[in-house]
Parts: C-alpha cells; sequence; structure tokens
C-alpha cells in the first residue's frame, strides 16, 4: 500500500491510499459558467489512459466564422495507433486535439487531430484559431 503525505503536516486522521489500478496524470478539463443566462453548463471532460494529460491545454472560440462556439482540448500524452513502415504500431505519447461543438449546452465531438510521431506531444499547447483553415463539411 503506497501512502502520500506532507512534508510539514502529517495527514490527519490518515493519508489517501492509492491502488494498483488508479491511473496516473490522465486529466481533466473543468468547464464552468457564473453566467445565470449561458448557454454553457457546468461540465468535465476527463482522460482515459495514463499520461493523457487530458485538458492540459483548451481554448474555445469561433473558428469556421458561422457562429458555433467549439472548445479544442488538447490531450498532449495519449497514445495513438498508427503505422511505422506500413506496420501497424501503437505511437506513445503522440498526442492529439479533439474538437467539440458547444450546442443547447452539449458538447458534440466534430473532429480529431492527432499526431504521427512518437513523444511528439501533440496538443500540449492549443489555439482555436490555427484550425480555422480546416473544413468540416
Amino acid at each position: 500500500m503506497l501512502h502520500f503525505c506532507g512534508f510539514i503536516n502529517p495527514c490527519s486522521p490518515a493519508c489517501p491510499t492509492f491502488e494498483e489500478t488508479d491511473k496516473q496524470a490522465v486529466g481533466k478539463l473543468h468547464v464552468y459558467s457564473f453566467d445565470p443566462s449561458s448557454p454553457v453548463t457546468n461540465m468535465s471532460i476527463a482522460g482515459r489512459d495514463a499520461f493523457d494529460l487530458a485538458g492540459h491545454s483548451s481554448d474555445f472560440g469561433d473558428p469556421f466564422g458561422n457562429g458555433s462556439v467549439v472548445l479544442a482540448v488538447g490531450v498532449p500524452g495519449a497514445d495513438v495507433e498508427g503505422e511505422i513502415f506500413t506496420l501497424p504500431n501503437r505511437l506513445t505519447q503522440a498526442g492529439k486535439v479533439i474538437l467539440l461543438k458547444l450546442e443547447k449546452g452539449q458538447l458534440t465531438e466534430i473532429a480529431i487531430y492527432e499526431s504521427d510521431r512518437r513523444y511528439s506531444r501533440f496538443g500540449i499547447r492549443v489555439n482555436v484559431n490555427c484550425f480555422s483553415v480546416f473544413s468540416l463539411k
């Protein structure tokens, strides 16, 4: 059993415990709206695998100029299925960026951009304006 306690203040009454099945650094992005008239509801987006670092970087805007609100979420630690010399291979920490459309308080996935290089950590910095050249029709 592994325990983590602070150096100055020992845990009281007990330290949190960690299990072998716990995943490290999956990441989680929290989206909040403090405006009651806003269509945005409070929501969270979490990583799936260890070291995904989901939400490490995020941005929102209207990259297509049609009035839609798009949320871009970087997942720089994500492993990606790819190919090396035409052979299927898992690209470790290649990273990806997920584009989500916000409509009526719901998020809908509209695109995923993935890296094609191991350890490139694509998505470590996200800017919605970078996606304005793409068309998703």
